[in-house]
């Protein structure tokens, strides 16, 4: 029989993987592309009511998951019949840095870009010259959370590869 708190561990880590990978990437690919082709009012309110919320969305599934990847790492080489083999332990540990790698991105740059984003909108009435600045933050949130989603993948890769062998 499984260990119970390793597959509470492992369910909890993937799931927040998931819903996180997931996210940055329903950002990136749908609702990002799309705000430059709604008008200004409509961004404004998509944006204000919206963006926050989904913002703090990432940001929990975010750290969920480098939590419980903490949690289960440890876990693991507590008990060695759980232990990555030699050969996949690198690969693992690669697919971790670049798990904290994809967290730093998401909170570094998409988390206070889509903080400046909310609050310029707020602020400035929609003029032609504020959309500049707009569409800016919007391209530099796209851009991160596009890198997340995209370092997310292979930290995937890495770790199922190197939890298989």
């Amino acid at each position: 029989m499984a260990d119970i708190i390793f597959v509470v561990l492992l369910v909890l880590h993937i799931g927040f993987i998931v819903v996180w990978a997931g996210a940055a990437t329903l950002f990136s690919m749908i609702i990002s592309p799309s705000l430059g082709r709604i008008t200004p009012a409509a961004r404004a309110e998509f944006v204000t009511a919206t963006l926050p919320r989904y913002i703090r969305f990432i940001v929990a599934s975010a750290t969920g998951s480098i939590l419980f990847g903490v949690l289960l790492f440890g876990y693991i080489f507590r008990s060695s019949t759980l232990a990555p083999s030699s050969s996949g332990l690198p690969l693992v540990e690669a697919g971790a840095a670049l798990g904290l790698i994809a967290y730093i991105v998401a909170i570094g740059v998409v988390y206070p870009t889509a903080n400046k984003l909310v609050k310029t909108i707020k602020q400035m009435p929609a003029t032609e010259a504020d959309q500049g600045e707009i569409a800016q933050l919007q391209k530099r949130m796209r851009v991160g959370a596009s890198s997340a989603a995209g370092i997310l993948a292979l930290t995937l890769i890495l770790m199922v590869v190197g939890a298989s062998i």
